[in-house]
């Protein structure tokens, strides 16, 4: 196995894990493009890897594999999961990611508490339901930093660059 710990980010890769991959899925205090900002502590804690759905681009019918680690961190929301490669759409999404061609997340979820300053909307709470696999995320440094099957030092320098 193959570690590397790098400003609270540790990226690992073994030769089992197949699919397998890691990622924030939300920074927090970052302007996403629809003006809102997640602050520390929005995810309330605890999450249950069972009840959050992995899906392709936000389509509740194209679920493509199952979460291993969801927590909240000091940067935001990280996550392990696996892509499933024994189906066709699991297949794609693992060799796009692989290549490098997408590498997005982003999240599904219900705002339960908020507040306004001026054209940004700060979300103190919500309700997780899905993280999706995207081309395009909402959050820009939301992304899949390092995959089975891809250099894990192509991955890690876009994972520096991330938490700058």
């Amino acid at each position: 196995m193959q570690k590397v710990l790098c400003n609270h980010l540790e990226i690992k890769s073994k030769p089992d894990d197949e699919g397998c991959f890691s990622g924030y899925a939300s920074i927090y205090n970052i302007v996403d493009s629809y003006h809102d900002i997640i602050l520390p502590g929005a995810f309330g804690g605890e999450l249950d890897v069972t009840s959050i759905k992995l899906l392709w681009q936000h389509e509740p019918e194209s679920p493509i594999g199952v979460f291993t680690k969801i927590e909240e961190t000091v940067n935001g929301l990280y996550v392990e999961g696996r892509i499933l490669t024994s189906i066709e759409r699991g297949r794609e999404v693992h060799e796009l990611l692989k290549a490098g061609a997408i590498d997005g997340l982003s999240i599904g979820f219900q705002i339960e508490d908020q507040f306004f300053d001026g054209e940004y909307r700060y979300i103190t709470k919500l309700k997780l339901w899905e993280i999706s696999i995207v081309t395009f995320p909402a959050n820009e440094k939301a992304r899949i930093y390092n995959v089975r099957g891809a250099s894990i030092l192509n991955n890690l320098d876009r994972a520096i660059n991330s938490l700058r």
